[in-house]
C-alpha cells in the first residue's frame, strides 16, 4: 500500500512538472513570422532612375546609317556599348561588361517597338525592362532602359544624345550598373525611315549573399510540425486533467505520451529557432548589400 501511495505521488509530481514545464516552453511557441522579411525587390525599380517616359531622344539627320559601310548592326551595338564606357571612365566610373540575356532583352524591345509602332518604356502591352529582363531570365538586382529614336549616322551621335538628356545621362553614368545590352535596328516610324535603338543596364541578383530557398523550406516544415504537434499536446493535456483515475493504466500512458511529446516539440523548437537565426542573418546580408544599390 505504501508503496502504491508513493508512485500515486510520483506520477502525480510527473504531471504537475511536465504540464508545468509545457506552459513554460510553450511561450515561445510565437516565433518571429517569416513573412515580415521582405526584400522589397520591387523598390529598387521605381528607385534608380528606370522607367524615364517623361523625355525622348529623337534626332533627325538627311541620312540614314549605311549599313553597307564600316559599319553593320551588330557593329553599330558594339560601338554604342564602347562609347558608353567612354563615358563611364571619363566619369571614373567602371566600365559595363556585355550580358547576352540583356542583349536578348535589348532586342525584344527593339522589335516590339518596331513592330507595334510606340516609342514608351512600358508597351502597348503593359510590359516594362523589368518584365522583358526577367523574360530573357535575367535575375536582377537593379534594372534600368534608354531608348532612343531617329536618324543616327553613328553610335557616339546616338549616346552623346542621350548624354544630353539628364535621365538618359544617369543611367549611363549609374554606378550601381555592372552590364549592359545594346540593340538597334532599322525600320519605318509614323512613315518615317528611323533607328531604334535600346539600351538595357542591369546588376545581377548574384551579385549579393544567396539566401537559402531550401533552409526556408526546412523552416516551414518545422514550423508546421510544431503547430501539429501543439495541436496534440493541448489535446493529451485535456485527456490528463478530465482523467481522474491516477492509477489507471489509461491515465499513466497518456502522461507517458504527453511527456515524451512535449521532449520532441520542444527539440524541434530549438532546431527551428536555430534555423531562423540562420534565416534571417542570410537576409540581413542580402538586405545590406541591396541597400547599397539603393
Amino acid at each position: 500500500m505504501l508503496r502504491k501511495n508513493t508512485t500515486s505521488i510520483i506520477v502525480i509530481i510527473i504531471l504537475f512538472i511536465s504540464i508545468g514545464y509545457f506552459l513554460i516552453k510553450n511561450n515561445i511557441i510565437s516565433l518571429p513570422s517569416l513573412s515580415n522579411i521582405s526584400f522589397n525587390l520591387s523598390n529598387i525599380e521605381k528607385n534608380n532612375g528606370n522607367q524615364i517616359s517623361d523625355e525622348s531622344i529623337t534626332v533627325t539627320k538627311e541620312n540614314l546609317l549605311d549599313t553597307e559601310g564600316a559599319s553593320s548592326f551588330k557593329q553599330f551595338e558594339d560601338d554604342v556599348i564602347d562609347s558608353t564606357n567612354r563615358e563611364r571612365l571619363q566619369a571614373g566610373l567602371e566600365p559595363l561588361k556585355v550580358q547576352n540575356l540583356l542583349y536578348t532583352s535589348a532586342h525584344v524591345k527593339a522589335f516590339d517597338m518596331l513592330t507595334n509602332q510606340y516609342f514608351e518604356h512600358i508597351s502597348p502591352s503593359g510590359k516594362g525592362v523589368s518584365d522583358l529582363s526577367k523574360e530573357s531570365g535575367y535575375d536582377y538586382l537593379v534594372i534600368g532602359e534608354n531608348l532612343a529614336l531617329g536618324e543616327f549616322d553613328t553610335a557616339d551621335a546616338v549616346v552623346k544624345a542621350w548624354m544630353n538628356s539628364s535621365g538618359h545621362r544617369a543611367n549611363i553614368l549609374n554606378k550601381n550598373y555592372s552590364e549592359i545590352g545594346v540593340a538597334m535596328i532599322r525600320g519605318t516610324y509614323e512613315n518615317k525611315p528611323a533607328l531604334f535603338v535600346v539600351q538595357h543596364f542591369g546588376t545581377p541578383r548574384s551579385i549579393c549573399p544567396a539566401i537559402s530557398a531550401t533552409l526556408k523550406k526546412d523552416i516551414d516544415e518545422k514550423n508546421a510540425a510544431l503547430a501539429q504537434d501543439e495541436k496534440t499536446i493541448l489535446t493529451l493535456k485535456g485527456e490528463i486533467e478530465a482523467n481522474k483515475n491516477l492509477f489507471s493504466p489509461e491515465y499513466i500512458s497518456l502522461v507517458n505520451k504527453f511527456n515524451s511529446l512535449v521532449e520532441k516539440y520542444n527539440t524541434t523548437l530549438t532546431e527551428s529557432k536555430a534555423l531562423i537565426a540562420n534565416y534571417n542573418e542570410q537576409v540581413r546580408l542580402f538586405n545590406n548589400c541591396l541597400s547599397s544599390y539603393q
